[in-house]
């Protein structure tokens, strides 16, 4: 999902980087379903184990006659499915890896001492890239104004566009930021919201409440031909960031699985539930600077 807060963070971040390069890893063990299907007895039986990775770079470009940061992103994540006790006798089609392949631009523009407004918007290419057509592409935004209660509190207002659910939706877009010597918190209802203990100058430890998805759709020839797969996650745990030197960070989260949605749809109607049971997570990234 790329939508408010990354963009907030990065404007933040990257003044005194020009680039930004991430990189992120996330693996959820074996579970079954949560809903097998009644009359399908090896349903019981089967088991999915998602891990995805996430890549992203970054440019910011500062404007000084506006007062204003444009900033530039591309990103790829890739969602791999491994299947256990899969029957293909009842089902021969099933998806076993999606692409996202991303771009999008922010503007940020200071008005005054307190108040700056917000756009980011682009599109994503979502799908099984086994053909590449227009109905693959999906698009996602955020428009709004921030407002700076003190010297490092932020609150902002907007509206999201984005698949943070697996579904395409429009979402108010809020965000508060509160930062103290000790601590800092981040709100971004629905998809984030986290806590941190500034233990040391370069050590954060805190947790961490996170929500993130897409849609894509199925371009693989076959009776899945033309479907969509609704995919989101939901996520709590404890959060380590370590900033190991100037511009590079690591971070590592683990935790429960709160909500699993894996789902095939066709047009409005669901052709297959994969949603899976809760379950345990390991999370791990790095950000470099330059």
């Amino acid at each position: 999902m790329l939508c408010a807060l990354p963009l907030q963070a990065q404007v933040q971040e990257s003044k005194s980087r020009s680039v930004e390069v991430s990189l992120d890893y996330r693996f959820i063990p074996p579970h079954g379903l949560l809903r097998p299907r009644a009359g399908a007895a090896n349903d019981a039986g089967v088991r999915v184990r998602p891990w995805l990775v996430n890549a992203r770079v970054s440019r910011p470009w500062r404007i000084e006659a506006w007062d204003a940061t444009l900033t530039a992103a591309i990103g790829y994540e890739y969602l791999k499915f491994e299947y256990e006790n899969w029957d293909f006798n009842r089902d021969p089609a099933r998806v076993d890896a999606l692409h996202s392949i991303q771009f999008r631009l922010g503007f940020a523009r200071r008005l005054n001492e307190r108040w700056s407004w917000r756009l980011m918007g682009g599109p994503s290419l979502n799908s099984d890239l086994k053909a590449l057509t227009a109905k693959s592409l999906r698009a996602h935004g955020f428009a709004g104004l921030e407002y700076s209660l003190a010297q490092r509190d932020k609150l902002g207002l907007g509206l999201v566009y984005a698949q943070v659910f697996g579904k395409n939706l429009v979402l108010p877009g809020v965000f508060y930021h509160r930062r103290r010597e000790s601590y800092r918190v981040e709100i971004m209802p629905p998809a984030r919201a986290a806590a941190y203990w500034l233990a040391r100058k370069n050590l954060d430890l805190g947790l961490l409440l996170n929500f993130s998805g897409n849609n894509y759709r199925i371009e693989a020839p076959g009776e899945l031909h033309g479907k969509r797969v609704e995919y989101s996650l939901g996520t709590f745990g404890p959060s380590v960031i370590w900033r190991i030197a100037p511009g590079c960070a690591w971070n590592f989260d683990a935790g429960m699985v709160l909500r699993h949605r894996y789902a095939v749809m066709d047009g409005r109607e669901l052709y297959r539930d994969l949603d899976m049971k809760r379950s345990v997570f390991v999370g791990m990234g790095a950000r470099l600077g330059f």
